[in-house]
Formats: C-alpha cells, sequence, structure tokens
C-alpha cells in the first residue's frame, strides 16, 4: 500500500501489487493498482497524481512491461483522471505500457 500525507493527515492511498515474472511477456512482471482512494478534502491538489507517478515508479523499477488498473464504468470521474495522467483505457480499465 502507498500513503500519501499532507501535513501528517493521510491524503490518499492506492494498493500496488506485483506480479512477479512469468512465461508471458518475456518473462518480465507486471503491476496492478486497485483501491485508488483521495479523501474529498484533497481532490485536485495533485496526492492522485503522486501516488499513481509514485506506483509507475516502483513498477518501471521491478521491470513491469504494464502497470494496470480495473475501473467501474460508473465512475467517470475517476476515469477523466485516469487518462489525464497518460493511462490508456481497455474495454475492463487502464493500462500504462512501459518501453
Amino acid at each position: 500500500m502507498l500513503v500519501a500525507t499532507v501535513d501528517g493527515a493521510v491524503a490518499g492511498t492506492v494498493d500496488l501489487l506485483i506480479v512477479r515474472p512469468s512465461l508471458t511477456h518475456g518473462g518480465h512482471p507486471w503491476a496492478a493498482v486497485e483501491n485508488v482512494v483521495v479523501d474529498d478534502r484533497y481532490h485536485r491538489q495533485g496526492v492522485g497524481r503522486a501516488l499513481m507517478d509514485e506506483a509507475a515508479r516502483r513498477a518501471r523499477e521491478a521491470n513491469c512491461h504494464r502497470l494496470q488498473l480495473l475501473s467501474s464504468q460508473r465512475r467517470t470521474e475517476a476515469h477523466a483522471f485516469y487518462r489525464a495522467i497518460g493511462m490508456d483505457p481497455s474495454p475492463h480499465g487502464f493500462r500504462l505500457f512501459f518501453e
């Protein structure tokens, strides 16, 4: 779990899971994020972006070939955020591929 704080208060959290290599994708692991939550008091202050940037940094550091997240279709505001930070929509969520 990644935790963002502002002035000592928990402002947001995200769960990051790194799935270790298998025979797929050239033996590279992949990463998933779940439960991206930012306290309403900290919306639009960069907390969510910082959490997702850190999740992507750790996924790259682990040599993952992608970072993905699943999101309910009814979460349209969250979808706009994921697109704004460069994630590509897929039929079941969003993905960020690393080169």
